[in-house]
């Protein structure tokens, strides 16, 4: 029977599962440069499926035989891609991936609620390569792990950075984020400061504490070769508890599980000059 016309016609109608959004956590506004969404779930032919995406740049999941008849938590991975009409190029370092870990309900549970509960608005963090001016006040850097006679120096992966004020405080549940930043997998984060906080008219410098976060050791691959079959083998899997647009999970605020305080220091930040060339974090 059909869902909307008489017998009399015949239609077809697609049911959204999820929509995904991606969000430039910098510029507050949706990304409109080239990313790829896929999830883990379905494997086929050695490559995950990808959503379909709109050319307003929103990606979306429809209802199928795989999710209408039970709920699925899926892991979606986002990251920051260019596609010609041939190909899929790498990873072009404007965004830092993400993994999150969704929740599509049934069919006959999400009927019940409009398309845009079936939604979420993810943030993406800069990367290396993230169109910035020189005149932004904050800095580029690297965070590495301490070597051994085995292991030199090595780039510490998918780290997190929060810049506070007052540099002084060292509770930082006291003190307030002026910038947050996702590291990539070569260790490197670009921290951008929120603008006007704790600017006054004579400010030539801001003191700040800049924390880092990361897990304690690196994980372990389950083969030699998966980091070459796969980069993003590591990536943190986070769990967003809803779909909503102030999730702290979404928005980059809350920490993947088994994160602490790597390291921290308190840095004088020239305001309006993106500092470069800044020694490394070593954990």
């Amino acid at each position: 029977m059909s869902a909307a016309l008489p017998s009399s016609f015949d239609e077809i109608a697609s049911r959204l599962a999820l929509g995904i959004e991606p969000i430039d956590a910098q510029r507050q506004q949706r990304i409109l440069s080239p990313l790829q969404i896929t999830f883990d779930d379905v494997v086929i032919g050695n490559k995950r499926p990808t959503f379909v995406v709109h050319p307003s740049n929103r990606f979306v999941i429809l209802y199928d035989n795989y999710f209408e008849p039970r709920d699925r938590r899926i892991n979606l991975r986002i990251f920051d891609t260019a596609v010609s009409k041939y190909s899929t190029v790498g990873d072009l370092r404007r965004y830092v991936p993400r993994k999150l870990r969704i929740k599509i309900e049934r069919l006959r549970f999400a009927e019940n609620r409009p398309p845009l509960a079936r939604s979420c608005q993810p943030w993406l963090f800069p990367g290396a390569a993230y169109p910035v001016s020189d005149i932004m006040t904050g800095g580029r850097a690297r965070v590495m792990r301490h070597g051994t006679r085995r292991r030199p120096l090595r780039p510490a992966r998918w780290v997190r950075v929060i810049a506070t004020i007052p540099a002084s405080q060292t509770n930082l549940d006291e003190a307030t984020v002026i910038g947050r930043a996702f590291g990539d997998d070569r260790g490197e984060f670009l921290l951008l400061l929120n603008g006007g906080i704790g600017l006054t008219p004579t400010n030539t410098h801001l003191s700040a504490r800049i924390t880092v976060f990361a897990t304690r050791r690196d994980p372990v691959p389950s083969s030699d070769d998966r980091p070459d079959i796969d980069p993003l083998w590591d990536l943190p899997l986070e769990r967003p508890t809803s779909l909503s647009s102030s999730d702290e999970v979404l928005i980059g605020n809350k920490l993947p599980n088994n994160y602490v305080k790597v390291v921290e220091h308190v840095a004088s930040l020239p305001l309006g000059h993106l500092l470069r060339g800044n020694p490394d974090f070593v954990i």
